[in-house]
């Protein structure tokens, strides 16, 4: 499988995530066929203008709304110690179920030197894009920076490898470093966030018989 054919199949589960200051990005992590809530994964700071307020989830040709402090319909968590990602819980059945696997911790290190490629919306231009880059180095078990470009809009959006076996999600961008060098902003580096750190916390889910859901989200970074 070559970048284009793994690009195509991580591109069905990617979201546009639209706040009262403009849009980033996320992709589907979970879902179950016997429930209408989808898992969505994001950086948080793509999220917290979204805090109390509606906000907008596109997903190919649909968009659907939710949020507002009268709404019910999500919950959101901070997973990571640094908050730099976010785990967003939606009742929305017309958002995709994720197909592509996520990299676990330990199944194949990551390396430097490794390509790793990433999809987001960028806010030059309205459609999907794809990014690549190199690992350039390891900053533990949950973090790595890659040398490639995470423009505004792309953050949140999934990084991932191509295998044998098709893509693997490894993480998600939730950061640029640019290189600073007096007044000027060089090109830096981008963060990538491990998948595995998304899986850092426990979901409740109790579909009720008007097929809402009652969630909860059981996490020592919970909001």
């Amino acid at each position: 499988m070559d970048w284009s054919q793994a690009a195509s199949r991580v591109a069905a589960q990617v979201v546009r995530i639209e706040t009262p200051d403009g849009w980033g990005s996320g992709f589907v992590i979970a879902a179950s066929p016997d429930s209408p809530v989808r898992t969505v994964g994001t950086a948080f700071h793509v999220f917290e203008p979204a805090i109390g307020h509606e906000f907008q989830i596109a997903s190919g040709e649909q968009s659907f709304t939710a949020g507002g402090e009268s709404k019910k319909d999500c919950l959101y968590a901070r997973v990571d110690e640094l908050d730099a990602v976010t785990v967003i819980l939606l009742n929305m059945p017309g958002l995709p179920i994720p197909t592509v696997p996520f990299l676990e911790r330990g199944e194949a290190p990551l390396a430097v030197g490794m390509e790793v490629g990433w999809l987001g919306f960028p806010q030059i231009h309205d459609d999907l894009c794809f990014f690549s880059g190199r690992v350039s180095a390891i900053i533990n078990d949950d973090h790595f920076l890659v040398d490639g470009t995470a423009i505004h809009g792309v953050s949140g959006g999934p990084a991932f490898l191509v295998t044998d076996n098709g893509p693997k999600i490894v993480g998600s961008i939730t950061a640029y470093v640019p290189n600073k060098l007096e007044d000027d902003m060089l090109p830096g580096l981008s963060l990538v966030t491990h998948a595995a750190v998304h899986r850092d916390i426990a979901v409740d889910i109790e579909p009720d018989g008007e097929r809402r859901s009652k969630m909860t989200i059981t996490n020592r970074f919970s909001s």
